[in-house]
């Protein structure tokens, strides 16, 4: 699926999150990153509580697991119901990232699985393609409102 957003905002006040980093915010708080590229943007949000959870993934297997680790911690500790979540994946241009089979992309999906968010149900999944670049992404908890940037790949002749 290709990215079809162009507009976010960057919240002034937001909570970002740094490259590699993973922030968890609640109600009235809003999450975002910046300068995603190849890496994977992963945003979960809980409805009941209005906690949401944001990763920015570096596109390596250490850096994945790192990000999984900290947001299985952060759901188990607040008590969520993985029925009730509603999740966004972005990004994921680099080579790292492409393989359906092996690459990091379907290793991401398999660990969402896991918890409980699944495409097509609660999980929408939307990769960079070899036409754009997502710039910034950010969740609003309180209404779990996901916006994502992106801009075309200019390519020279």
């Amino acid at each position: 699926m290709r990215i079809k957003s162009v507009t976010a905002e960057i919240p002034r006040g937001g909570l970002w999150v740094p490259p590699g980093g993973v922030r968890t915010g609640t109600e009235g708080s809003t999450i975002f990153t910046t300068g995603v590229g190849a890496c994977i943007e992963l945003a979960i949000h809980d409805p009941r509580s209005k906690i949401g959870h944001m990763a920015h993934i570096f596109s390596t297997r250490g850096s994945q697991q790192a990000a999984f680790s900290q947001l299985e911690t952060v759901l188990e500790l607040h008590g969520t119901d993985p029925s009730q979540l509603s999740g966004w994946m972005t990004g994921g241009s680099s080579e790292a990232c492409l393989s359906r089979e092996t690459g990091l992309r379907a290793e991401a999906t398999e660990r969402l699985t896991a918890l409980g968010l699944h495409p097509d149900i609660n999980l929408s999944v939307e990769w960079n393609d070899d036409e754009s670049m997502l710039l910034a992404a950010s969740l609003e908890c309180a209404t779990g409102t996901h916006a994502v940037a992106a801009r075309p790949i200019i390519r020279s002749a």
